[in-house]
Formats: structure tokens, C-alpha cells, sequence
């Protein structure tokens, strides 16, 4: 607490980035678990930007997973962790994905979308 004193920019920022660079890590040691998963099921929505060169952009998501919360039962303790990553690309590219899903060797399960053949090549 600041006890009503004012929180300087610099120290506000300083909180952050601490913070971003938490959340980062965490981001990244869930994109590590995800690759290592059998099956990943991705697609991509457009966005509309506002501050950015192209007007539409795109949101790419990589889910694993049983699409269900864990069940902590005796013989399910094997069961794919469910995880939910986004993607944040201003194209949709194949090699938006192909650059994801380095090191994935599993199962791609998608749509009919052409650029998702990339991530095979």
C-alpha cells in the first residue's frame, strides 16, 4: 500500500514489466508442456486493429487437452493437461504456425485452411 501517497510512473512501470516478465515465463513453460502433448488443436480468428499497418490481424489458438477439468481419480492421472494459449500474428500465414509449433512431432487437428500445411513441411 502507498498509504495515499502518489505512486510515481517510473515505479508503476518498473511493476509492470516484474510482472510481464512473470507472466512471459509462464507463458512460455506452457507453450514447452503444450509441444510435448500427442494432439493440438489450433485456428485462427481475424482481428480488427486499430494502431496497427494492416487493419486486419489475426488471433491464433493452441488448445490441448480433454476439454474437461481434471479428474484426480485413481487411472486419470494420465490424461493430457488442458491448456489454452493464444497467438497474437498480423498475418495468417502458414508460417505464423509453422513458427508455433517448433519441435511439435504430433497430431494437428484442424480446419480446412491451406496454411496450416505449413506446419508440416
Amino acid at each position: 500500500m502507498n498509504s495515499g501517497r502518489a505512486t510515481s510512473k517510473t515505479s508503476i512501470l518498473q511493476r509492470l514489466m516484474i510482472t510481464l516478465m512473470s507472466l512471459n515465463r509462464v507463458y512460455q513453460r506452457l507453450h514447452e508442456l503444450q509441444l510435448q502433448q500427442v494432439v493440438i488443436n489450433a485456428d485462427e480468428t481475424p482481428l480488427k486493429v486499430i494502431h496497427e499497418d494492416k487493419r486486419k490481424c489475426y488471433m491464433w489458438v493452441y488448445c490441448t487437452g480433454t476439454d474437461s477439468p481434471p479428474d484426480h481419480a485413481e487411472g486419470h492421472l494420465n490424461k493430457p493437461p488442458n491448456i489454452v494459449l493464444y497467438d497474437y500474428q498480423n498475418s495468417r500465414r502458414g508460417q505464423c504456425v509453422k513458427d508455433y509449433l517448433q519441435g511439435f512431432s504430433g497430431y494437428l487437428q484442424v480446419d480446412g485452411y491451406a496454411g496450416y500445411q505449413a506446419s508440416s513441411e
